[in-house]
């Protein structure tokens, strides 16, 4: 696979993690850690990896559905590769750090609770049928 595949990859996983574009260096760190830890998708895992990468928008289903169904799988690795990188960043740090919040969180907790349950009946119903 090409370097350009990797970054596209890189900033479709960045968009999805941290809703914002990987710097160029992120890019490269990517490209590098794919190439390095040879990480290879199985037949089945590549159709749903061309699937997610086409439809941004499903990504987030599939992976609820995955961290249940197979947390270790090799679509997971690659976005917890492109998050280790983005958390070891300097630039990308505020996202990663504990903040303060007021007890009335626990609201927002609850719902996206709720939100995380759904994308995942959502994202198990999504993978049947990639």
């Amino acid at each position: 696979m090409a370097d350009i595949d990797y970054f596209r990859e890189a900033e479709i996983l960045s968009h999805y993690l941290i809703h914002q574009s990987p710097s160029k260096k992120e890019k490269l760190l990517y490209a590098d850690a794919m190439q390095k830890l040879n990480i290879h998708l199985s037949l089945e895992e590549e159709k749903k990896w061309n699937f997610l990468m086409k439809n941004n928008w499903a990504l987030p289903f599939a992976d609820a559905a995955l961290a249940v169904k197979n947390p270790s799988s090799t679509i997971r690795r690659k976005i917890f590769l492109m998050l280790a990188i983005l958390e070891a960043s300097p630039k990308h740090c505020e996202y990663f750090l504990p903040k303060k919040y007021s007890s009335l969180y626990l609201v927002t907790f609850f719902f996206v609770s709720i939100r995380a349950i759904a994308r995942r009946i959502f994202g198990s119903l999504l993978l049947k049928f990639i």
